[in-house]
């Protein structure tokens, strides 16, 4: 690979399954797009509880690992041996959006481990947010490996990297003992086997894995419910990655972003991250109803984020995970709505679904 990043080679996956659309746009009174895609609900217990779709189909996690990928950084004692506060835990399992109080943070993250901003491997670019984007741009600046969403992952890693006495070169390769850590804890929360799993890279460089969305919807009910499942050290780090993430939920995304929004909306009920190419992952911990947690992962096939919020929000709605004021405060923070240049409202993008309720 161009990265240097050692090659992996995966067959091509393929599906004969028929699919039905999860979201349709409309214009005017005629449907213009339609996107396809799956949804796994499951409880800690492994249960499959609801579905539409595939729920066994596999594909990458993208930033949704980004949670598991901070386990070893609890495990190995790296998060207390730099002192590192909830908000730094907490950016390390988001992807932040370059605002200063971003920037600020991961830089305190390396200064703490005694390096720059050039030990990142993850790459620049752009603030995903207008207004620091905006900001650099009048300043004559250009954006550095800091404004990458993964920077605090990386910074993370770093720092298990230097408290497992490995390379700081090459933490982002499969075969290093951060990587190696990131596996092993991946596969414990998920009850997967992650040597048979497709791998390949994200953008930021990490390694990646395609599991299937029951898995990964498994994986998230364990993580806020990990009981007696996982082993002790991964349920305690899993525990305190939680309570930093709900704490600080602003290192998540950013103000007013699902992600950022769904957990103070919630009043912390919930913990959510979503992943480039459509994938979203959910975690509500153990109630009544589910009392070993309950985990949601959904995928848009084509990968369009303009259809993820409204299938999301009709999971929550079908399974009354949240109250109906709630669910209208995260629907306006979505694209629901299609405008035309006037701002005048020409049509709509909305969930066309119903989940399969399994018993």
């Amino acid at each position: 690979m161009e990265s240097g990043h050692p090659a992996i080679i995966t067959e091509r996956a393929s599906s004969a399954l028929e699919l039905e659309p999860l979201v349709e746009v409309t214009r005017g009174n005629a449907v213009e797009s339609r996107h396809f895609g799956h949804v796994a609900v499951v409880e800690g217990s492994g249960k499959l509880i609801a579905s539409f779709g595939d729920p066994e189909r596999a594909t990458f996690m993208r930033s949704c690992a980004k949670p598991f990928q901070a386990i070893p950084l609890i495990t190995t004692g790296a998060a207390d041996a730099y002192n590192f506060s909830p908000a730094e835990i907490a950016i390390a399992c988001g992807s932040h959006h370059g605002l200063p109080e971003h920037v600020h943070t991961v830089t305190g993250m390396l200064t703490k481990i005694g390096l720059t901003r050039s030990a990142l491997r993850c790459g620049p670019h752009r603030p995903f947010n207008a207004d620091a984007d905006h900001e650099l741009i009048r300043h004559g600046s250009t954006p550095n490996q800091l404004h990458n969403n993964c920077s605090g992952k990386h910074a993370a890693f770093l720092a298990t990297a230097l408290k497992l006495g490995g390379s700081a070169e090459d933490y982002d390769w499969p075969s290093h003992p951060v990587q190696k850590e990131v596996v092993k804890a991946l596969s414990a929360f998920a009850s997967h086997d992650l040597a048979s799993a497709p791998q390949g890279y994200d953008g930021c460089g990490a390694p990646i894995f395609a599991l299937p969305l029951s898995k990964m919807a498994l994986a998230y009910a364990r993580l806020v419910a990990p009981g007696m499942v996982v082993p002790a050290d991964y349920a305690r780090a899993a525990e305190r990655i939680v309570a930093a993430m709900k704490a600080c939920p602003e290192m998540i995304a950013c103000p007013g972003c699902f992600d950022t929004e769904l957990t103070r909306l919630s009043q912390g009920k919930t913990i959510a991250k979503g992943g480039a190419e459509a994938v979203y992952c959910v975690a509500f911990p153990p109630q009544a109803r589910w009392p070993s947690g309950l985990g949601i992962a959904l995928k848009i096939e084509d990968g369009n984020d303009r259809a993820r919020w409204p299938a999301v929000l009709r999971t929550f709605s079908e399974l009354s995970l949240l109250p109906e004021t709630t669910l209208a405060e995260l629907r306006s923070l979505t694209p629901h709505v299609i405008r035309n240049h006037s701002g005048a409202i020409v049509g709509n993008i909305e969930a066309v679904f119903n989940l399969t309720m399994h018993t």
